[in-house]
């Protein structure tokens, strides 16, 4: 059985991390377990979470049928505190994927879903049920909008009375609370079996020891007071520029036809498909648009008459100005929404 990098460095994690006395990769259902959900009220669950989800299951309406197909990547069960964690990951080098960002969620969404009803199923004994979904590398928008989605899973739990906990690991998390812990581990586990802890140990064996160095702490200069007041000023300008973008920002979206807004909209369509996007994308996505290069300026410099400056240039690659970036894409996922029900 093929075991992924990913799936191997979980199963160290439940076993020694969250002390899991039970670990099982690549858990799934038998046919000849029992599959009559009546007493439980599953598939009622299932049904409104599909009108609340926008039809995660598509054409799967039947329970037995969504158990068959299920697969977890990983299950393990704390004896000592009667509880059972379902974990995913997903390791995709260039960040998160599966099609578009929304896209993305929503099959994530259907995952956890579908873990949910397993527990309610198969695990029902157990007082507490926790999922987690971890991924090495997000990216900052599809992270943003699998948050909200993960939000959204929450309340419908706390609405249908459902005792479950979902969390999401990624990014920094991931290194704080999984990858460090496990390999600081790596020194006093020598189970063969676990292949991630393993291959810690073999780099470990050309890792050069490191002298080390006195302490030698370097002094700061004080800023001078000239710098001191830039610093108030940038500060100043930051604040009413990004109530600026505040106000401005919606009605850029209710008026998706104007020039600042078919830029922006522009950004944000390429941005869902692209790790990075420049500036020639933008303008070749706006054939409509004849004065791009001072439109784009205005929405990506200070003034006192620009746009608003939602843009900022790093190294070539265009991204939303870091102060206001979620806030935007508050904004557009609001916007999508308002299409899709059209």
């Amino acid at each position: 059985m093929k075991i992924e990098i990913g799936e191997s460095i979980i199963f160290s994690w439940l076993r020694h991390i969250k002390k899991c006395q039970i670990v099982q990769l690549n858990w799934k259902t038998s046919p000849e377990w029992k599959q009559d959900v009546s007493d439980n009220n599953l598939q009622e669950i299932m049904d409104r979470a599909n009108i609340e989800f926008n039809n995660p299951f598509k054409k799967t309406k039947d329970l037995s049928q969504l158990f068959r197909q299920a697969e977890i990547d990983a299950v393990g069960i704390d004896m000592q505190k009667n509880t059972v964690y379902a974990v995913d990951i997903a390791f995709h080098e260039g960040g998160l994927s599966y099609g578009d960002k929304f896209e993305t969620a929503k099959r994530i969404t259907k995952k956890i879903i579908r873990t949910i009803l397993i527990l309610r199923q198969y695990f029902k004994n157990t007082t507490h049920h926790e999922i987690v979904f971890v991924s090495p590398k997000i990216n900052p928008e599809p992270l943003l909008i699998l948050k909200s989605e993960i939000e959204r899973i929450s309340s419908f739990l706390a609405k249908e009375s459902i005792p479950c906990k979902i969390k999401l690991i990624s990014n920094d998390i991931f290194n704080d609370e999984i990858l460090e812990p496990i390999t600081h581990l790596s020194k006093n586990v020598a189970d063969t079996s676990e292949l991630f802890l393993r291959s810690i140990q073999l780099v470990h064996l050309f890792k050069p020891i490191k002298k080390e160095t006195p302490f030698n702490p370097v002094v700061k200069p004080e800023k001078p007071e000239s710098a001191i007041k830039s610093k108030i000023k940038n500060s100043s300008e930051n604040a009413s520029e990004i109530n600026k973008i505040k106000r401005k920002i919606p009605g850029w979206f209710r008026a998706p036809k104007q020039i600042n807004s078919t830029i922006l909209l522009s950004y944000m369509e390429l941005a869902e498909h692209n790790i990075n996007v420049t500036e020639q994308m933008i303008r070749n996505n706006c054939p409509t648009v004849s004065d791009f290069k001072g439109n784009f300026n205005q929405m990506k410099n200070f003034g006192e008459k620009n746009h608003a400056k939602v843009f900022e240039d790093k190294l070539g690659y265009i991204n939303l100005w870091e102060p206001v970036k979620e806030f935007i894409i508050g904004q557009y996922i609001i916007y999508k929404k308002g299409i899709t029900k059209i």
